[in-house]
């Protein structure tokens, strides 16, 4: 009896202080480490983050939006929205691009490839066209084709990054974070 409440004991002791150790909180090194690597999350459980926190530099960041489906449209703005972007703009339409580019000039432009009007390679053409060499404008390119062709094709045209579609949130957000921050610094 008295072995088997010594190995009781043992087991006990093993399980309390596993218990200790796992209920432990991260250190506050380490979330600041993590937030600074993710610095578009914030807080859902605890100091862990996942809400959107950006630099206030980022935040009024004019942003342009061109898709040609109301529904990813609205879905772009509403994420930059609770994101804390201050300015975005949004068109349907790609033949408005170049007017809203040479009114709002934007810091990024998210845009979708396939369009009926222009297609985003067009618009990416127009872009070059009132661009100087020197200037960085960067462009997301947003499709639902993510072959290897057209993501070449889509970069060498002169989109910065690329997106496929159907996207996450959290994607979106690294992908504008990254893409506003080269271009406000």
């Amino acid at each position: 009896a008295t072995s088997a409440r010594a190995g009781r004991r043992g087991t006990s002791s093993s399980l309390r202080a596993a218990s200790r150790r796992s209920s432990r909180r991260p250190s506050e090194g380490f979330l600041q480490a993590f937030a600074l690597k993710n610095a578009c999350v914030g807080p859902i459980l605890g100091d862990v983050p996942t809400q959107p926190v950006f630099a206030p530099e980022l935040r009024v960041a004019s942003i342009l939006i061109v898709d040609d489906e109301e529904a990813n449209v609205r879905l772009l703005a509403r994420i930059l929205a609770r994101a804390g972007f201050e300015n975005v703009r949004t068109t349907m339409r790609s033949s408005e691009v170049m007017r809203l580019f040479d009114e709002a000039q934007p810091d990024l432009i998210v845009l979708d490839i396939r369009m009926p009007e222009l297609d985003g390679f067009g618009v990416l053409a127009g872009l070059r066209e009132r661009i100087s060499s020197t200037d960085y404008l960067p462009v997301l390119a947003i499709t639902g084709d993510a072959s290897p062709e057209t993501r070449q094709r889509v970069l060498m045209a002169g989109a910065k990054d690329f997106l496929e579609k159907p996207f996450e949130t959290s994607e979106v957000l690294l992908r504008v974070e990254k893409l506003v921050t080269t271009r406000v610094l």
